[in-house]
């Protein structure tokens, strides 16, 4: 199932506010082929207040190695990490919804590396963050992460999405 397919429910309901890419490009490509699909697959007729998502991109959630894991492993040193950047990239992301409303959603997509959504997955469910190495997320996998307007954070269950590139 394309990406834009699980994602498309979302859009329709025109929730969709923020869509932020990786620098890097392998999430430019996916970000694309998904951003095209959700503004082209939505009847700008029948959606009130239908706008187009426009792409962002944010620098601190390129891949890289947030913080040592564990257990250890000894292919990774001290000095690859970088934990600053990465740990700004999660406060860009994560935080507490303006209002109390609880049916008042908004949707944010991130389109990152697999290092970087392990660990803010564990970081937003106050998880340890140093389990980052334990998961486990194919190419194109969907994390769904909820925060409600208490900051309650809730994790759905991990959505595999592929996304078909075309080659040239």
């Amino acid at each position: 199932m394309l990406a834009s397919e699980r994602l498309f429910p979302l859009r329709k309901q025109n929730n969709v506010i923020r869509y932020v890419q990786s620098p890097l490009t392998r999430a430019k490509e996916t970000a694309e082929i998904i951003m095209e699909e959700l503004n082209s697959s939505v009847d700008t007729s029948r959606v009130r207040g239908f706008t187009p998502l426009h792409v962002e991109t944010n620098y601190n959630i390129a891949e890289g190695f947030p913080c040592m894991p564990d257990p250890p492993t000894h292919q990774l040193s001290p000095r690859e990490l970088d934990p600053k950047r990465i740990d700004e990239g999660f406060h860009d992301v994560f935080r507490v919804p303006p209002g109390t409303d609880p049916m008042n959603v908004s949707t944010e997509i991130y389109v990152c590396h697999a290092n970087v959504i392990r660990y803010f997955t564990l970081r937003a469910l106050q998880l340890n963050p140093q389990a980052w190495l334990r998961l486990t997320l194919p190419h194109a996998g969907v994390v769904w992460l909820t925060i409600d307007c208490n900051g309650l954070v809730t994790s759905s269950p991990i959505r595999i999405i592929w996304i078909k590139f075309q080659l040239e």
